[in-house]
């Protein structure tokens, strides 16, 4: 892995964005202005390096034109895990959402030994009335309430009348304070009034232990909430539609999507970065120099490659042939940021799921004699931000790069040899894929002695053209400096779609519980 080059990039990029400027252009293809757009990065916040790997490009049209449904492909990247202990930062294999399933479900609320004492007593002196609202409740719904867990049945019933019946939810707390439970209670079934005077016998009864009770039962009524919105998420516990027909526990992109198109149709911000590839005597590695920043050896297929029906990388061989070192430049334009993240849990109406209430409280809690929440088991996670228990807040995007190549003493031949006729010509920079369906290259070598070699256009596979090349003036022995452009044949997202890649320059990112 190119450390050097990733940090590079989102050094690069964080110097743009932190300059703060608005995409307030003069008017430009058919009259349009990019008003409005902000790329500052937030006071404070530093663009961290970040390696795709598998994640790969940014699918950064994250809303289905045809429904309004969410991208999957957005979805799936935006959720991944990060990987800990590596610099630079890389999505892990697995999703956010996983880890905070398994930490979420190994949580329970209870409480200290004094408390629960306390509510003990209380529950003894109230086991008359307690006796008279189960009762009652098995009369008019003909059975109780189903339980999980150590639930007992009357934290069931408590739990039903405080999110059901009452709108907005309410609490045991606020029930035993209010002078009409019926006016709090406004959506009690007509069936069920008959209940509301034995619940208000029970709640006074249990005096001042209510909040003791009204924190066992809502806190854990809260846990089964944010675990059904992960587990089970629904369009009713705030699940969210992707166009894959799936409902997945919600995620936000707070970037508009015209803002982010916007952004990388704007010249403005542009990243430019500038290397050397040099050969290493008796190495097959080669040594990679950014005009800032650290040299460092490296496969070079691990930098560049162009690969060809003839040449595993065609790049390696300009490299191989080239009297000097061989000057690579990189132009990224339409740099933009895009903020997203989880949707937190809202305990009112019981939607979404990202709860770190419980998760960091039960880290803090440990095993000591308190009232809270706690884990039982202990999770196997490590929620340091040396672990796995992070997540992406925003990312730095710009289009795909284009490359100018430029080589000593490179026999015209080989640009022939390699290109012209080839049936699969395929790009990788930093081994993420460049180009594909939804873009092609065009490349343009010149030489001295060559004149020019047009090659249109160069896609990966399924989708694959032949190159065709047109050789001016050309002599298979000519040498001369090599010049080789690779440029993106469509520049900006104009067209746009679903299937749309963005370069990923850096990160931001959360470890909630460090």
């Amino acid at each position: 892995m190119l450390t050097s080059i990733v940090e590079q990039l989102a050094s690069l990029a964080g110097s743009v964005l932190s300059r703060g400027r608005a995409a307030r252009q003069a008017p430009a293809r058919g009259g349009r202005r990019l008003m409005g757009i902000s790329f500052t990065l937030p006071a404070g916040v530093t663009l961290l390096p970040f390696y795709t790997g598998a994640a790969g490009n940014f699918p950064y049209y994250y809303t289905d034109p045809r429904n309004l449904s969410f991208n999957s492909l957005t979805y799936n990247w935006i959720n991944a895990n990060l990987q800990g202990n590596v610099p630079p930062i890389m999505a892990d294999n697995g999703y956010f959402t996983n880890f905070f399933l398994a930490a979420l479900a190994s949580i329970n609320y209870s409480l200290s030994s004094a408390d629960q004492a306390a509510l003990n007593t209380a529950q003894q002196n109230a086991t008359n009335q307690q006796m008279a609202l189960l009762m009652g409740w098995r009369s008019v719904f003909g059975s109780l309430p189903p339980v999980t867990g150590t639930q007992q049945p009357i934290d069931a019933i408590l739990g039903v009348i405080c999110k059901q019946w009452a709108s907005p939810q309410t609490s045991l707390t606020i029930l035993q304070s209010t002078t009409n439970i019926n006016t709090v209670l406004n959506n009690t079934p007509a069936s069920a009034s008959s209940l509301l005077p034995q619940l208000a016998a029970y709640l006074n009864a249990l005096g001042s232990a209510v909040p003791l009770m009204n924190a066992t039962s809502m806190n854990y009524g809260y846990l089964q909430n944010a675990l059904a919105a992960l587990q089970k998420p629904t369009l009713a516990n705030g699940g969210l539609l992707a166009n894959n027909q799936n409902l997945y526990p919600a995620y936000a992109v707070t970037t508009p999507l015209p803002d982010i198109i916007n952004g990388l149709n704007n010249p403005a911000n542009t990243v430019v970065l500038n290397v050397t590839v040099s050969k290493v005597s008796g190495s097959d590695d080669v040594l990679i120099t950014p005009a800032q920043g650290s040299a460092e050896n490296a496969d070079i297929s691990d930098f560049f490659s162009i690969v060809t029906d003839q040449y595993s990388n065609y790049f390696a061989n300009i490299v191989a042939m080239s009297t000097a070192p061989v000057q690579v430049e990189m132009t990224f334009p339409g740099l933009t940021i895009v903020n997203f993240g989880p949707v937190a849990f809202n305990p009112a109406n019981g939607q979404n799921w990202f709860w770190m209430g419980p998760i960091t409280d039960a880290i803090k809690n440990g095993t000591n004699d308190v009232s809270g929440f706690k884990f039982s088991p202990v999770p196997g996670i490590d929620f340091s931000g040396s672990g796995p228990f992070g997540f992406l807040t925003s990312v730095a995007i710009s289009n795909q790069p284009s490359f100018k190549i430029i080589a000593e003493n490179v026999p015209a031949s080989t640009v022939q040899t390699a290109i012209q006729g080839a049936a699969t010509v395929s790009l990788s920079f930093l081994k993420t894929k460049l180009g594909g369906e939804a873009m092609a290259y065009n490349m343009e070598a010149s030489n001295s002695n060559l004149g020019a070699v047009h090659l249109l256009p160069m896609t990966e596979p399924p989708t694959v053209a032949t190159a065709t090349a047109a050789v001016e003036d050309a002599s298979p022995s000519a040498t001369g400096p090599l010049t080789l452009t690779l440029t993106p044949a469509t520049v900006g997202a104009t067209s746009a779609g679903l299937d749309s890649m963005a370069w990923v320059h850096g990160v931001t990112t959360s470890y909630p519980a460090a």
